[in-house]
C-alpha cells in the first residue's frame, strides 16, 4: 500500500515515561548483542526495495549511503542492487560484523552527525531502523550536505504488528522497561524519537511518499529470547529486569506448538527529497 502526503506529516505523538534511575538507554548497548542482532533482527522485504528503486529512480551505479548500517540488515539488499554503496556505522562491534559478513562493501567509521563523505557526493541516504537515535538537527545538516540536489533521504522502519497476539504479548513483557532517551512515540508500536518535527520544519527537504509492506520472520524460543535481548530498553534495564524479560519471551514461545512463532512485521518507508 502506498500513498503521497504533504510535508506536514500527520504523526500521532504520545509521551513515554522517563527512564529509570538505572540510566538512559544509549545506542551503544547494541554492541553487547551483535550476534543476537545479526541472527534475529529482520531484513527488509525485497518488494520494499523494489518500490524505493521505482519511486526514486535509483539505478545500478547510483551513489548510495547506508547510514547507521549496524550489522548490515539493509546493506545486504542494497549491495545486491549494484549501487556504488558505502556503509557508515559508529559502533565497532556492529561494524566488525558488517565487514566480516559483507567484505565487498566499503564500510566507514562514522555517525549521522558527522558523515565522513564529501559535499554533494550522494544520490541517496538510506537509514534502516536508526533515525530515532540521531540528534535530528545535526543529522539533517549532514545529510543535506552530502546529498546532491534532488537526492533522496529514505527512512525504513520494521514495526511490530501489535494486532498479532504473540507480538502483543511480547510487547507487554518489554513495555514496562525504561525506553531511555527515546521518549516520543509516533506510531502505536515503535519509539521514533523527536525527528518528525525537525524534518517537517526543515525547508531543505520535502516529504514525497510513504509505503508500508508486510513480511514475516519465524523464530524458535531461543531466538525469540535473543530478539527481545536486542531491544534497547531491555539492554538498558537493570540486569535482573533484563534477564527476566528475556526468560519470559523464551517461555512464551516455548509453550507454543513446535516451540516456534511467526513474527509479523510492518515495514514502513518514508521517502524525502532534498531540494
Amino acid at each position: 500500500m502506498t500513498g503521497r502526503r504533504s510535508p506536514q506529516r500527520p504523526y500521532r505523538t504520545q509521551i513515554v515515561r522517563e527512564s529509570s534511575s538505572d540510566g538512559d538507554a544509549d545506542h551503544a548497548v547494541f554492541d553487547r548483542v551483535v550476534g543476537e542482532y545479526a541472527r534475529t533482527r529482520p531484513d527488509y522485504p525485497e518488494a520494499a526495495l523494489d518500490w524505493i528503486a521505482r519511486e526514486t529512480g535509483l539505478e545500478p551505479g547510483a551513489d548510495v549511503l547506508d547510514l547507521a548500517a549496524g550489522t548490515g540488515k539493509l546493506t545486504r539488499s542494497l549491495a545486491a542492487r549494484e549501487y556504488r554503496l558505502i556503509a557508515v556505522e559508529p559502533l565497532p562491534g556492529m561494524r566488525a560484523r558488517l565487514v566480516h559478513d559483507l567484505p565487498g562493501v566499503r564500510v566507514l567509521d562514522g555517525k549521522a552527525e558527522q558523515i565522513p563523505l564529501g559535499d554533494g557526493s550522494l544520490d541517496a541516504v538510506l537509514v534502516g531502523q536508526a533515525f530515532h537515535w540521531f540528534e535530528p538537527y545535526a543529522a539533517l545538516d549532514e545529510i543535506a550536505r552530502v546529498l546532491r540536489p534532488g537526492g533522496w533521504l529514505v527512512l525504513l522502519w520494521n514495526l511490530w504488528d501489535l494486532d498479532d497476539p504473540m507480538q502483543a504479548a511480547l510487547d507487554r513483557i518489554i513495555a514496562p522497561l525504561a525506553t531511555g532517551r527515546i521518549r516520543v512515540l509516533t506510531t502505536g508500536s515503535h519509539p521514533y524519537g523527536e525527528w518528525p518535527g525537525a524534518l517537517a520544519a526543515d525547508d531543505r527537504f520535502e516529504a514525497a511518499a510513504q509505503a508500508r509492506f508486510t513480511h514475516h520472520v519465524e523464530l524458535d524460543a531461543v531466538a525469540t529470547g535473543e530478539r527481545v535481548a536486542t531491544a534497547s530498553q531491555v539492554q538498558s534495564a537493570a540486569a535482573a529486569e533484563r534477564d527476566a524479560a528475556i526468560a519470559a519471551a523464551h517461555a512464551l514461545v516455548a509453550r507454543m506448538p513446535c516451540g516456534r512463532a511467526t513474527f509479523r512485521y510492518q515495514t514502513e518507508i518514508d521517502l524525502v527529497r532534498r531540494h
